[in-house]
């Protein structure tokens, strides 16, 4: 498998990427569902997803609209004048009206009591009523997916933060400020959709948009929005670690088909990307996470009082009610030898790091993905074993390695 192939293996796929270093592409629907059916019992990652789709998907326009279409519709608003009737006792402001103050006074024989009328500007208008609801839609939806003001303008993360300034400054406008937050009713719907304002149709439609995607998204308009933009890393050294991670994953479900599998977002603060549970045994998949504590961590801890902690790109942790063993697996978008001997060296410091956690009867311990081709199959006894892109085809070297660490887990002899 040459770097092309993988690159376009992975272009098949929809790898649920949350993180900020990426960029916007289209995905194939098929791969969408399938990642989708995973997640259908996570809400809080289809409401991240959707809040993705619904921002930045190129068809609905939204960033345009927050950014450029409602700001210059804003500024061309002027308020209409309400006269507002008061009934009133003691200190009088505004206008009397005298025929009904006489009138108050002879029904409740009160000569204190007087009506009076008054001019107050209101913007309170089907179209900005729904803008203010939209608006504001928006907003919770760009927070819900952290906006930073340290992000570059080209990435995503930009993007989203442009949106979600662009929002909070059409909410201190003098049109939306004091307006309600309410529900658009089919009435106000109807008079939007029929503005002869082009901002405010667009308006109309995004709603309906907002409506199918957020809070609880319809599964079958995420996938058509994710498939028109999803992220997925701009650094071809993260796609490499992105690709075998998902082949991972796959390689995982052939070895072990009794397991049930569920998977998360590959976003901040994240968790497991990815977790197979059969009876007692649970085997849990890290990306790009600090490791639990070591030799490392505590020598410069207690050295120097510094933080520090070891984070291979893929980390496997299997537990049941015997033992915890772990797998570790670093992703090398090279062909230079002497990096990869590094990279050797380097797999046998995280293994002394923490000796106790990858089992001492069980191999391999490690696993270095390298773009280098393989002269022979790897050994599956050996402690490290290098394994190239060719070897995650199905039944292939990694299929045989993942096949082999797991039988040696989940045997009733060991």
């Amino acid at each position: 498998m040459t770097e092309r192939t993988w690159e376009t293996w992975l272009e098949g796929q929809f790898p649920a990427y949350l993180l900020r270093c990426a960029e916007g592409h289209p995905r194939p629907a098929t791969a969408v569902a399938r990642a989708l059916a995973r997640l259908a019992g996570d809400a809080d990652s289809l409401h991240q997803l959707a809040a993705l789709a619904f921002l930045l998907d190129p068809g609905s326009g939204v960033e345009r609209l927050v950014c450029d279409d409602l700001p210059a519709y804003l500024r061309r608003i002027h308020p209409r004048s309400e006269r507002v009737r008061e009934e009133l006792r003691g200190h009088v402001r505004g206008r009397i009206d005298w025929g009904r103050t006489l009138v108050l006074q002879q029904q409740t024989r009160d000569p204190a009591r007087a009506v009076t009328t008054s001019l107050r500007r209101s913007f309170s208008t089907p179209e900005l009523l729904l803008v203010r609801w939209l608006v504001e839609r928006i907003r919770l939806a760009a927070a819900t997916l952290g906006p930073s003001e340290y992000a570059r303008d080209d990435l995503w993360i930009g993007r989203l933060s442009r949106i979600h300034n662009a929002a909070e400054t059409c909410l201190r406008h003098a049109a939306l400020r004091d307006l309600p937050e309410s529900r658009p009713t089919a009435d106000t719907y109807r008079a939007c959709e029929q503005s002869r304002d082009a901002a405010i149709r667009h308006a109309a439609i995004i709603a309906h948009d907002h409506a199918s995607l957020l809070p609880r998204p319809k599964l079958e308009h995420l996938r058509d929005a994710l498939a028109r933009y999803s992220l997925v890393p701009y650094q071809p050294e993260t796609r490499f670690e992105l690709y075998i991670l998902l082949t991972l994953i796959e390689s995982i479900d052939r070895a072990w088909p009794a397991a049930t599998r569920k998977n998360t977002l590959i976003a901040a603060k994240r968790r497991a990307i990815a977790t197979w549970r059969e009876g007692q045994a649970v085997l849990r998949l890290f990306y790009n996470q600090p490791a639990e504590r070591g030799a490392y961590t505590l020598a410069l801890l207690h050295a120097y009082d510094a933080r520090a902690h070891l984070r291979p790109d893929l980390r496997l942790v299997f537990e049941d009610d015997r033992r915890k063993v772990e797998l570790l697996l670093d992703a090398k978008l090279s062909s230079d030898l002497g990096y990869l001997r590094a990279a050797y060296l380097k797999m046998h410091g995280y293994l002394a790091d923490r000796p106790h956690a990858f089992g001492n009867d069980v191999h391999p311990k490690a696993i270095i993905l390298a773009e280098r081709r393989l002269a022979r199959p790897p050994r599956p006894t050996d402690p490290v074993v290098y394994l190239d892109p060719t070897s995650c085809r199905e039944s292939g070297a990694l299929d045989t390695l993942m096949t082999h660490w797991l039988a040696q887990l989940l045997s009733p002899a060991t």
